[in-house]
């Protein structure tokens, strides 16, 4: 949906007597603080006319509570922001966050009689001995109010009858190429009933029933700035039938519709990462990455005209598919804002903290969208904050931690059930000196674990790889991505600094053992090494049908297993999947047949013929058969 802006940002509103008149404000406040500490104002919002950064000069540390200390803070230097003459109001967020290099944040919304001011808000930095840095943001004079209200009801109309007009005509496809369901028909009898009212709270929050949108109505009252001062609005998100995006509007006591923007959203972005490691030069990459990047992977690549954006509002490396960060610390990195209003992430220190979590952040997102394109989408279990109505349970990101000493098993990825967020944790190799959220092989492999305990007995338990070998299969799937995405036979040659890489051999046409060796030797109780033949089978498929269609087929064969398959039975499901794929490919009789043959003759090469046998997915009653039928 089109952006409704009644607001006119086209000039500056920086003029010098207001310039003068903050700093005059500016002097007062520093001649009123403690000891040799002073403000300065270093920045004006050329939107509102006021200050958009405030200095803080020789400030002593703070002691006790650091939220209530910026919250004082930004009480005492409201007058040199622009808050107006009377006391500002500010209500801090209770999550006090601090980044890699030790500083603080809090962030503070300012309010008027205890309703938020739309889009207002200052965050206070210190630094990491507790010292006021800086304030920066947006806030609005509270001088001329109009505080006229509306009843909630007639604002959701108003609210959703701009949403049933922007819905007239082609419904058009969604970022990924498909198509959108018309979001809205009439609402002319549309009659918005109150469900909960907190009318005990200013901003008054209200849950109304959904009637004809795709989830119960939220609204609450804020101030919205106009030229002739603020207004009092509701703001009303309504979820939008069809994808569930959330339509933020703003109506006025005076039933005007101020505002309206899509909630769910993010920002067009790009930075500078390694890819595929840190072998290679850091180059800048857009993101997201366009569908075209994916195409030489993913047979229908094509079908997709655009993905959502990677980055949320907060310009940082956070979004709807992951939150990347330093271990320990939940502050994510902050991108730096460009001309047309997209973001930069380009850390100053090249092989930096902030690179790391950049290049993790980078990493992951691209693992979403590449096997979102292959079917693994919210109904599936994926990984994301907003499913937008598609199904599945929502709110389960992945959470990417940089770790900065070493920690157990190097490289991980745990992956609860659908609806809870899994964890992914990147270190460091002690020998080498190099981090493995800078090795794409690693990154890949990792995730993919989230794809594979996702799909294989589907989502809701997340625990059909637990017999031995499921778990290899586990690893050998991994494996397989790591290699046919980053165009190499090993896997994380770079960080270890080893071309060999961490298996015994490479996975190319000559990998010695087969499904024969399961159970004896170095196949015994090591899930990676079980996994190594699983690996290398599917490479010789890959190099007999191709990269594209293997990949697809994992992913089709994950969804049509049973829970802790054997390499048998997921051969079979291969090979189904293999099936249904030539059908709705409409494959001629020879591709069909050359497609199957493929297929077999990659298991019959590994011991995996067709007179092949096993004790369930057990390591005990191996026989294997050398000859594809």
């Amino acid at each position: 949906m089109s952006r409704r802006e009644t607001r006119d940002f086209r000039a500056s509103r920086t003029a010098a007597e207001r310039v003068a008149a903050l700093r005059a404000h500016a002097q007062a406040i520093s001649a009123a603080l403690p000891g040799d500490e002073r403000i300065e104002i270093t920045g004006f919002d050329a939107t509102t006319g006021n200050a958009s950064r405030v200095a803080s000069v020789d400030a002593a540390p703070q002691e006790g509570d650091l939220i209530a200390a910026a919250e004082a803070h930004a009480t005492r230097i409201g007058p040199a922001f622009g808050t107006g003459a009377a006391p500002p109001e500010f209500v801090p967020d209770l999550a006090l966050q601090r980044t890699s290099a030790g500083e603080y944040v809090v962030h503070l919304q300012q309010c008027h009689k205890g309703i938020p001011i739309f889009q207002s808000a200052i965050s206070v930095r210190l630094d990491a001995r507790r010292r006021i840095v800086d304030a920066t943001g947006s806030v609005i004079a509270v001088e001329r109010v109009d505080d006229a209200r509306l009843p909630v009801a007639a604002a959701v109309r108003v609210a959703a009858a701009e949403l049933a007009a922007a819905a007239t005509g082609d419904a058009g496809s969604d970022q990924f190429g498909q198509p959108l369901p018309r979001p809205l028909g009439a609402i002319d009898s549309f009659e918005p009933k109150v469900v909960a009212a907190f009318s005990a709270l200013s901003q008054t929050p209200t849950v109304l029933e959904p009637g004809p949108f795709a989830g119960p109505i939220q609204a609450s009252l804020t101030w919205f700035p106009t030229d002739a001062g603020l207004v009092l609005a509701w703001e009303v998100s309504l979820p939008r039938p069809g994808d569930g995006t959330l339509q933020r509007s703003v109506v006025s006591g005076r039933g005007e519709l101020l505002y309206a923007q899509q909630l769910t959203h993010g920002l067009t972005a790009e930075a500078d990462v390694y890819e595929p490691d840190g072998a290679a030069p850091r180059a800048r990459r857009p993101f997201p990455l366009a569908a075209g990047e994916y195409a030489a992977l993913v047979p229908s690549a094509a079908a997709a005209a655009a993905f959502p954006d990677w980055v949320d509002a907060g310009a940082a490396t956070a979004g709807n598919t992951t939150i990347a960060h330093v271990d320990g610390v939940a502050t994510t990195v902050a991108g730096s804002r460009a001309d047309g209003g997209g973001v930069v992430f380009s850390p100053a220190d090249a092989v930096g903290d902030d690179q790391k979590v950049v290049n993790l952040f980078y990493y992951c997102c691209k693992m979403h969208d590449l096997f979102y394109l292959l079917g693994f989408r919210e109904q599936d279990g994926n990984f994301e904050v907003d499913n937008h109505a598609a199904g599945g349970v929502g709110s389960d990101r992945v959470d990417a931690h940089v770790c900065l000493a070493e920690i157990p098993r190097t490289a991980s990825f745990v992956t609860p059930p659908d609806g809870s967020s899994p964890t992914m944790l990147m270190g460091p190799v002690t020998a080498t000196g190099r981090h493995c959220a800078m090795d794409a092989s690693v990154v890949f492999h990792e995730w993919t674990h989230g794809v594979s305990n996702r799909l294989v007995g589907g989502p809701a338990t997340a625990s059909g790889l637990m017999s031995p070998q499921s778990l290899g299969m586990g690893e050998g799937w991994s494996d397989f991505v790591a290699c046919v995405l980053t165009g190499a036979d090993v896997v994380a040659a770079w960080v270890v600094d080893d071309p060999k890489g961490i298996r015994a051999y490479p996975f190319d046409a000559d990998y010695p053992d087969g499904f024969d060796k399961l159970g004896t030797g170095r196949y015994v109780s090591s899930p990676h090494n079980v996994g190594e033949i699983w690996c290398a089978t599917l490479m010789e498929m890959s190099r007999n049908v191709g990269v594209p269609v293997s990949l697809q087929l994992i992913v089709d064969a994950m969804k049509l297993s049973a829970p802790n398959p054997s390499f048998l039975n997921m051969r079979d499901s291969l090979l189904a999947a293999a099936a249904a794929h030539a059908t709705a490919a409409a494959l001629d009789a020879a591709a069909r047949a050359a497609l199957t043959d493929g297929i077999w003759r990659a298991f019959a090469k590994f011991g995996m013929g067709p007179k092949a046998a096993c004790n369930g997915a057990q390591l005990e009653g191996i026989v294997a058969d050398f000859r594809a039928p």
